[in-house]
């Protein structure tokens, strides 16, 4: 049960992340981001309809409709829940009215209707199933994820560390290759510099012959 629960989690995480990554493509944030705002606007929007549905499921849903629960819902989790819904969704609509998307609606390469609305309800679907799911498969989860991106960035460092070793080992030969050259063109120099000083001589001998 508790395998499946955390596949699920990665699962639905996976899909707001996805929902998310829509957004920033469509509003010209693909590859890199061009405008700040979009990208505040979009995760703020993923992270509040989290927020929200967790405190409507967690706070009030699941007590009411769960019978062996004798204490009632709180309303305060209710409506503040719902209220972060609201702001989150008000966020898509900020986005939807104000941004500017790369390409006109209707084009070839882009196959999902009404961005952002379809992707912001996306988010809500996806954290409602999220919030259903008990906080023991949630803690399993996280220290899965931990151990992922311990290990991910365990790799990178130690990836980055090999590149600069051998980054250094090559520029050390390539010194090392250098002084030898140098000194291989010092002596040619002194050759050189040894016939021309010698050249005189020679001349001033066969004159003295003559």
């Amino acid at each position: 049960s508790v395998l499946w629960d955390v596949i699920s989690l990665g699962v639905l995480l996976g899909f707001n992340l996805t929902n998310a990554s829509l957004i920033q493509l469509r509003y010209r944030n693909g590859g890199a981001v061009r405008s700040q705002r979009i990208s505040l606007l979009t995760w703020s929007a993923m992270v509040l309809s989290w927020a929200g549905c967790y405190m409507v499921w967690k706070g009030y849903a699941k007590v009411e409709l769960d019978s062996s629960i004798e204490e009632e819902g709180s309303q305060v989790a209710l409506c503040l829940g719902a209220a972060l819904v609201i702001v989150g969704m008000s966020m898509i609509g900020v986005i939807a009215f104000t941004g500017r998307q790369i390409a006109p609606a209707g084009a070839d390469i882009f196959q999902v209707p009404l961005v952002p609305w379809v992707p912001g309800l996306g988010f809500l679907a996806n954290n409602f199933m999220m919030a259903t799911i008990g906080w023991s498969s949630h803690f399993f989860f996280l220290a899965l994820l931990a151990v992922t991106l311990v290990m991910f960035a365990a790799t990178r460092i130690t990836k980055k560390v090999r590149t600069h070793k051998w980054a250094a080992e090559v520029m050390k030969e390539q010194m090392e290759a250098k002084d030898k050259r140098i000194a291989e063109l010092e002596g040619q120099l002194r050759m050189l510099q040894a016939n021309v000083s010698g050249s005189p001589r020679v001349i001033v001998s066969s004159s003295a012959l003559s």
